[in-house]
């Protein structure tokens, strides 16, 4: 589903903060980074989401899978931090 955000915070090295401006849904957000040691990272995120319409009906099943592709989207996120090439699905 395709949705547009707004950059709502930086902390350059730390955290990106955001909120949906338009899409079916109303997201707001937070990832946080954090060097564990000299290769590796660890990825937080943090928020909510709220969806619109009939879609809202489906919000208390839709959490796994939400959760699910977010976890891709912070491992891509963390393999490009760390310098892999090759992001892991």
């Amino acid at each position: 589903m395709p949705f547009a955000i707004e950059v709502t915070e930086v902390e350059p090295e730390r955290s990106i903060g955001f909120r949906t401006l338009a899409g079916p849904f109303a997201w707001h957000g937070r990832w946080e980074v954090r060097a564990m040691d000299a290769g590796n990272t660890e990825v937080t995120a943090t928020g909510t989401i709220r969806m619109f319409g009939l879609r809202r009906l489906l919000e208390p099943f839709m959490g796994g899978e939400i959760q699910k592709s977010e976890t891709k989207e912070l491992v891509r996120l963390r393999d490009v931090l760390e310098g892999r090439s090759a992001a892991r699905t």
